[in-house]
């Protein structure tokens, strides 16, 4: 029924802000499933790269976040080390979180793509990982390049989604096989 009007129960947008215009919420209907794209305005534009951070099937109450680095939303490299971007890229993973209603204790798995760390750095890296994030399923990966030069890694992120978030998932309009969200705030 793709061009059905759908709706969920969603307390923070009104029937009134929902417009064809948002570029932070894509409702993505497929033959037997709903999922949501979402692109918050605190991460990089995603939409004109062609991908979306983050993917929340509400049935599954699983929202699947793309890998974020240290690139803030003006896309500069914040960091010229790995050791200045992790944070960074650690925060943006936490953004995205909190785009989806959940928190470090959400997560569910994580894979981090280093840049020419050492055994103990990577190791070092999980620890790190484990003890901020609530000891997820973690796996480290070195490669040689990521998407963008002088960036030293990129953390990709599993995670539990609230069936309260999946409930606030509120009208949207099909359009086709993608319907679209109001403005949510932040």
């Amino acid at each position: 029924m793709a061009s059905a009007l759908l709706i969920f129960a969603l307390a923070v947008v009104s029937v009134s802000e929902v417009f064809a215009s948002s570029k932070h919420y894509r409702y993505t209907s497929c033959k037997h499933q709903t999922f949501v794209k979402i692109n918050p305005p605190t991460l990089i534009p995603a939409d004109e790269l062609g991908y979306s951070h983050i993917v929340v099937h509400p049935s599954t109450r699983v929202a699947h976040i793309a890998g974020q680095t240290a690139l803030d939303a003006s896309f500069d490299i914040q960091g010229d080390t790995f050791a200045h971007q992790f944070p960074k890229a650690a925060d943006n993973v936490e953004l995205a979180l909190k785009a989806v209603g959940a928190s470090r204790k959400d997560v569910m798995t994580m894979t981090i793509y280093t840049v020419g760390l050492s055994e103990d750095e990577r190791l070092q890296t999980i620890k790190w990982i484990g003890v901020s994030f609530g000891m997820p399923a973690i796996t480290v990966v070195d490669v040689k390049n990521l998407a963008i030069d002088g960036l030293f890694v990129e953390i990709e992120a599993t995670a539990a989604v609230s069936g309260e978030f999946c409930r606030k998932l509120s009208q949207w309009k099909c359009m086709g096989n993608t319907a679209v969200l109001g403005k949510v705030h932040y």
